[in-house]
């Protein structure tokens, strides 16, 4: 029996063999409406540069999932951006792995693939992830991808967090970290938004390692820094993690992600070293109140040229250079704060019931 089975398996090899060059391979992701896409992951990163090519925008966003694009606001002004990245940085890509899931015990029949691969070019190589779902008996919703993600070889451990969203990037966190960080949760939106839409390149500076505590622990902890270019300016990134915990191990991962402009580093190095969390410094605002016969005079500057109002229509601001306001009153109007961070593009604090914004 077992060798009628062996000839019968030969035969259909054989026929299979013949017959295939005759019949064109599909190259389509999308079939009658529904995902089908490639068991190789090599087939569907061939078939995925096709597309890229040919720049097909609309075909890209076909290969998506309804809840991936329902979930992201903007998938389909990033693909042109992903189709550049394609064309003119990459010079060749191979595999670097991957795996699959499924399950259907007791429930729907679901098929999950995370192909991996490694893509070369003239200055560096990048590791691409992709989160796909070939197969979703219980809501066809989810099938196709759910995320591209392209990030440097070698920092999977910061990086990978992205394409699972705010979680994965919450999970990469200590657990100190998280314990000790009141907004920790409420930053990373803003901070995947900064990286996501503000930063073009980076590149990387320095690191150091050294021996300390957190919490009563004994550690090992790394500071990374990294410059990272926007269109307008240069930023310091500084990433501090827990390489090595051998009491415990709960304090092991990023402790704090700190960004701040690079000419402002005597201003802002430790930002991040004594509190854990994610911190971004992009525009500063440094208020002043000098008495002027009888009367005063509010001096603002800010870290960069910005323009500034206040909430108040009868405060008259004057601009004396690119970084530097004024303002003159009657009486004295001292400040509540010497200094207040903008966030992520606006900048407020008061002066009793007055409140300045810096944009």
């Amino acid at each position: 029996m077992k060798f009628i089975v062996m000839i019968l398996t030969a035969i259909i090899a054989f026929f299979s063999w013949i017959i295939s060059p005759f019949v064109p391979e599909r190259t389509e992701f999308v079939v009658d409406g529904k995902y089908v896409g490639f068991s190789s992951p090599n087939k569907l990163m061939d078939n995925f540069l096709l597309l890229t090519e040919a720049e097909d925008v609309d075909g890209i966003y076909t290969v998506f999932s309804p809840k991936a694009k329902k979930e992201s606001e903007n998938l389909k002004e990033k693909i042109p951006e992903l189709i550049q990245f394609f064309n003119e940085n990459m010079t060749s890509w191979e595999t670097d792995g991957g795996y699959g899931e499924s399950s259907s015990v007791g429930g729907p029949v679901v098929f999950q693939d995370y192909p991996q691969y490694l893509l070369y070019t003239d200055s560096t190589t990048y590791s691409c992830k992709m989160d796909i779902t070939k197969i979703d008996t219980g809501n066809s919703d989810n099938e196709g991808f759910y995320s591209i993600l392209i990030f440097p070889d070698g920092m999977h451990k910061y990086c990978s967090g992205f394409g699972d969203g705010k979680s994965g990037i919450y999970n990469l966190f200590t657990q100190t970290a998280k314990d000790n960080s009141q907004n920790l949760q409420k930053e990373i939106p803003d901070f995947i938004n900064f990286i996501n839409d503000k930063v073009s390149s980076w590149e990387f500076n320095t690191y150091l390692t050294e021996k300390g505590t957190i919490s009563g622990e004994n550690v090992i902890k790394r500071e990374l820094v990294f410059l990272i270019h926007t269109d307008d300016e240069t930023y310091r990134c500084n990433i501090r993690d827990v390489i090595e915990d051998r009491e415990n191990g709960k304090n092991s991962g990023i402790y704090s992600i700190a960004i701040y402009p690079e000419d402002m580093y005597f201003e802002y190095n430790t930002l991040g070293y004594y509190e854990p969390g994610i911190f971004r410094k992009s525009l500063t605002i440094k208020p002043s109140d000098d008495d002027v016969d009888g009367g005063s005079t509010i001096t603002l500057t800010t870290s960069r040229e910005a323009a500034v109002t206040c909430d108040k229509s009868y405060v008259k601001l004057s601009r004396k250079d690119p970084c530097t306001w004024e303002s003159r009153h009657r009486g004295r109007h001292p400040f509540e704060h010497d200094q207040l961070w903008d966030g992520y593009g606006i900048c407020i604090f008061s002066s009793r019931n007055w409140t300045f914004t810096v944009l």
